[in-house]
């Protein structure tokens, strides 16, 4: 069939245009029937209901040589149709191309098949389509499938792609159409879609499942890693995998699985599945830190060399009372008060589980002492008392003891139990405790031991000493606190080198004032005082001092006697003048008949009788002797009651001055003897005494008697009864003091009685 083209009429029709050109009007040059003028807006308008335009023809042969003929290059847009190829063709660029081209029959022989009847998804297919004669390709297919390519290529098939796919060829002359009869299916391709990654612990078994979202089966392999004790595995089947890696270091390994799927021939992608051995942690080596502690230590830091593959530390102690902060490394643990001993240990752990535990570390707790119990010693002391011993129940697990106490001035010796203390002069009265001490502290204190601390006498201070006389000064000082008594010191050396006496260390009493008595006159004379309590004695005061002055010796002042009166009388006065200071009154009384004057008065005052009712001789007369002390001054009556009616008797009456006020009397003695001479002896006390004596001739033979040694008459009683004679004598001062006798002659012989005294001087 033969066919004329729009688009070769068009070619015709410019070919006459340019046949026609030099005819052209102004509207252009009009080739028709009608004769019908030409458009005005075209050059050439060729219209016809019966004919069309007819170009050049010729071979592909004679149009190449078309620039041969010419010598020359064709012009641009030079259009032919070319008998050869049945084309319309035109010169452009220097190449002849075409612009249409006619046929000469429908394409035959169509036939459409795919590269391969069962694909899988994913992979590429290609449709081969044959056709004589054909120009055109028209594929269809499932899926909605449409191509104009002669093989066109379906890149990543999926299972939508199955069915039957059909091709239409044609060219310009018609069409033909071919099916292909085989089914093609597009089997799908399996994916693996389990995770890509996992962590497992070494040892532990793996349960990894392979899946895809199309049923299929696997096959894997794995390579050997180093570090992990599994051999390599190749060509397992399976979906799941439950093998169990050994990882041998301390750090985690990865392993990776090649897993292949495969779903009716349809291999998947190679799949990368890597799994994380992770290992334990590695064994625990030992344990540093303290390894004694004390019950209610805190933060106690405890460690260990760091444990490989650990993530956390697991500390664990056998004993009691503890805290562990934490499970890191170093760990703290506190130790409670009633914390016990044990052994510490500890392990890695991670999530795979805990390493090798370490071996143990013993912790030894110790305790703080006990509390401490009663404390027994003296709860009163003194001050200045040293080396004072207290003591406490032993302590349990005290290793020594601390001793305190509140008052002020003690010195505590160590701290040992018992333990002693030194109060010193100073110190005051407080409250004594203890308690245990370790090496871990202190433990319970013990109640207060009250002790109290009892002063010392103060210091006294001494004053000059008053009241000097011969043989005696008055010490003074003030008064002391704290003094219950005095201790007194007398010297006649600064130094005290030596003592007076017995005035050392002398308790004269609670008293600010003594007589120091038994000194020698014209001496200058030292003393010191120390105040005395049952805590002791104070130290020595300052130094007082004082002199005796000279004697005033004793001295007779006056005598006077009343001669024998009688036989009948009962009564009898006479008078005597005393003068002078210090002085004392003397009367000797003489009775006939075993009784002597009964009571003598001196200006109405009673003397004291200090010797009486001595037997005289045979006849048994009675000798006395009465004293006053600082009789009335002046010229006094002496009154004397006898023995009564038919008796004698008669007085005599010697007065001293410079005689001891308030101790005249020293010493004493009577005696009696026969011979020519009699003899007294006394025994003084003090120096400068003075002595007196009566003698007495026995009754019935007038014998005088008469001084002998150490004698000085004073005065003669007379004659009583029948011849008695009574005598008086005295002899002063005597110095020093001691023995003293005094002597009288008894005339021709014969027996006697004497009576003596002596008298101390004053102060």
């Amino acid at each position: 069939m033969k066919t004329k083209t729009p688009y070769a009429l068009y070619l015709i029709a410019l070919c006459l245009f340019s046949t026609f050109l030099s005819f052209a009007q102004i509207g252009g040059a009009a080739i028709n029937s009608t004769g019908a003028s030409a458009d005005n807006s075209a050059m050439l308008d060729v219209s016809s209901k019966a004919q069309g335009i007819l170009i050049t023809r010729m071979t592909t042969l004679q149009r190449d040589s078309i620039a041969i003929k010419c010598s020359c290059t064709p012009a641009t847009g030079l259009q032919i149709y070319n008998t050869t190829t049945r084309c319309f063709e035109f010169y452009e660029s220097g190449v002849w191309q075409t612009i249409a081209c006619g046929c000469t029959s429908a394409p035959s022989a169509v036939t459409a098949a795919p590269s391969s009847t069962t694909i899988c998804t994913g992979n590429t297919l290609l449709l081969i389509g044959n056709a004589t004669s054909a120009t055109n390709w028209s594929w269809t297919g499932p899926n909605g499938f449409t191509s104009t390519l002669q093989n066109p290529v379906i890149s990543d098939i999926t299972t939508a792609g199955t069915g039957i796919y059909t091709l239409t060829a044609s060219n310009a002359c018609g069409s033909a159409t071919a099916v292909n009869t085989t089914l093609l299916t597009v089997n799908p391709t399996p994916a693996i879609s389990s995770g890509a990654t996992g962590s497992i612990c070494s040892g532990v078994a793996q349960n990894y499942t392979v899946t895809s979202a199309v049923t299929a089966t696997y096959t894997w392999s794995r390579a050997s890693v180093t570090g992990i004790s599994n051999s390599a595995l190749s060509g397992q089947t399976g979906n799941i995998i439950t093998e169990t890696l050994i990882n041998t270091t301390a750090v985690a390994k990865d392993v990776i699985y090649l897993i292949t799927p495969n779903a009716n021939g349809c291999y998947g992608d190679q799949f990368t599945y890597t799994v994380t051995v992770n290992p334990l942690p590695a064994a625990a080596e030992t344990i540093t830190g303290t390894n004694s502690v004390c019950v209610g230590q805190n933060n106690v830091s405890f460690s260990i060399p760091a444990i490989t593959a650990a993530t956390s530390y697991t500390w664990s102690y056998s004993g009691s009372g503890v805290t562990i902060s934490g499970s890191a490394n170093p760990v703290t643990i506190n130790f409670s008060a009633s914390a016990t001993s044990g052994n510490l240990t500890v392990k890695g752990t991670n999530s795979c589980g805990d390493g090798t535990i370490s071996s143990n570390y013993p912790i030894t707790v110790n305790p703080l002492p006990v509390a401490a119990a009663t404390i027994t010693g003296t709860n009163t002391v003194c001050q200045g008392l040293n080396n004072v011993s207290y003591s406490v129940p032993s302590i349990t697990d005290a290793t020594s003891y601390t001793w305190a106490y509140s008052g002020s001035g003690a010195t505590i010796s160590g701290s040992t139990n018992p333990v002693t203390i030194n109060f010193s002069v100073s110190a005051t009265s407080g409250n004594l405790t203890v308690k245990g001490t370790n090496s871990c502290g202190d433990g319970t204190i013990s109640s207060n031991y009250s002790v109290t601390v009892n002063p010392l006498p103060a210091i006294s201070v001494a004053s000059s000493a008053t009241g000097a006389t011969p043989s005696q000064i008055t010490a003074n000082w003030a008064a002391s606190s704290n003094v219950t008594s005095y201790q007194l010191d007398v010297s006649v050396a600064t130094n005290f080198s030596t003592f007076v006496g017995t005035y050392n260390n002398l308790n004269v009493g609670n008293v600010i004032t003594y007589n120091i008595t038994g000194l020698t006159s014209g001496t200058t004379y030292y003393y010191r005082v120390r105040g005395y309590n049952s805590c002791g004695a104070s130290e020595n005061s300052n130094i007082g001092s004082g002199t005796t002055t000279n004697p005033t010796l004793i001295a007779r002042d006056a005598s006077s006697s009343r001669p024998s009166v009688g036989p009948n009388c009962t009564y009898t006065t006479w008078q005597h003048t005393c003068s002078g200071t210090n002085r004392l009154l003397v009367v000797w009384t003489e009775g006939q008949g075993h009784s002597s004057a009964t009571a003598v008065k001196y200006n109405g005052v009673s003397l004291t009788q200090i010797q009486g009712d001595l037997d005289g001789g045979n006849v048994g007369d009675e000798s006395n002797i009465w004293y006053l002390v600082n009789p009335a001054s002046g010229t006094n009556t002496i009154e004397m009651w006898g023995p009564g009616s038919g008796y004698w008797f008669g007085g005599i009456a010697e007065s001293y001055t410079g005689v001891n006020q308030s101790a005249p009397l020293n010493v004493s003695a009577t005696g009696t003897g026969s011979g020519t001479t009699g003899a007294g002896t006394v025994t003084t006390t003090v120096d400068n005494c003075y002595s007196v004596m009566l003698a007495t001739s026995a009754p019935g033979v007038f014998i005088w008697l008469t001084p002998g040694t150490n004698s000085t008459y004073v005065a003669g009683g007379g004659v009583m009864d029948w011849a008695e004679s009574f005598d008086t004598y005295d002899h002063g001062p005597i110095t020093p003091a001691g023995s003293f006798s005094m002597n009288f002659n008894v005339g021709s012989g014969g027996s006697f009685l004497w009576i003596m005294a002596a008298f101390a001087p004053a102060p």
